[in-house]
């Protein structure tokens, strides 16, 4: 049997290219279908996000001012992994 996978990973938040004012800012991920999701931030090892009224979320802290990437990868049931399209922001004080 042939099976399609409609699971799909989207960063919410932070918006493509918002500004970001704050040291602290908590990644919202839409990944319907997903087990587990993990983000990389600036082309970093990957971290686990926490799952929670069905979104995946992680924090960040301590970020740096400037421009930044995000990359959302999911982990689905059957092994499949999704990848994000890549989320830029600006961290400006």
């Amino acid at each position: 049997m042939n099976t399609m996978t409609a699971a799909r990973v989207e960063i919410d938040y932070p918006r493509e290219r918002e500004r970001v004012t704050s040291r602290s800012y908590t990644i919202r991920i839409d990944a319907a279908g997903a087990q587990r999701c993990l983000v990389s931030i600036d082309d970093s090892q990957f971290h686990t996000c926490r799952q929670a009224d069905g979104y995946f979320w992680f924090d960040l802290q301590d970020l740096r001012a400037g421009q930044h990437d995000i990359v959302a990868k999911a982990l689905l049931d059957n092994g499949e992994v999704v990848l994000s399209d890549p989320r830029r922001f600006r961290v400006e004080f």
